[in-house]
């Protein structure tokens, strides 16, 4: 079991650590423990007195850069858990938005729809209705499932019912059967936002 999971945890270490800032700081520490190392190991008595000249930082143990250097690590972890705690919230608010925006959509179609004339042709309204629908299952498969959006969009028939109110005549049984299908499909976008 622990096979399966190691990839997915070292993206996700790697999400928590290795940031430019931490390869930035990363870098400049490891320059600055290599030289105290270089002045306090490497180089001879004779010399150190000279570099200290130049070198202006106090001699660290060994001991104190680790602790340093765990330090940091500690803080770039917990700020990258901070980042990655925050991003499922992005998401969602992004994918509650998105489908929203069509369910909105999808309600101002049904408000077009039903306040049409014979202006608007049959024609026109499926083509409207069409790209509603591929909206939704775009949206809905990119942010939701395929399943669900299959769920949402899958209706084949609709209990026929008359909207009361239709400005149509000679186009109300085609526009009547539209406004059926998309509050079925309304009502189903509506139960998955519920989910979100």
């Amino acid at each position: 079991m622990w096979a399966i999971n190691v990839l997915p945890r070292l993206r996700f270490w790697r999400a928590l650590i290795w940031r430019q800032g931490f390869k930035l700081v990363s870098l400049i520490y490891g320059l600055l423990s290599f030289l105290d190392f270089v002045r306090d190991k490497v180089l001879p008595v004779s010399v150190q007195a000279t570099w200290d000249k130049y070198y202006k930082l106090p001699n660290l143990g060994l001991e104190t850069w680790v602790i340093i250097g765990l330090s940091m690590v500690l803080l770039f972890v917990l700020e990258g858990a901070y980042r990655e705690i925050g991003r499922p919230k992005d998401i969602a608010k992004q994918a509650g938005d998105a489908l929203q925006g069509v369910y909105t959509a999808g309600l101002q179609l049904r408000q077009t729809i039903f306040a049409s004339d014979e202006t608007l042709t049959v024609e026109e309204t499926k083509s409207k209705y069409m790209g509603w629908r591929q909206q939704l299952r775009e949206t809905v498969t990119k942010y939701a499932s395929s399943g669900k959006a299959q769920y949402a969009d899958g209706i084949n028939s609709v209990n026929a019912g008359d909207h009361i109110g239709m400005k149509a005549n000679a186009t109300y049984d085609v526009k009547n059967t539209l406004v059926s299908h998309l509050d079925a499909r309304l009502e189903r976008l509506a139960e998955i936002l519920k989910d979100c």
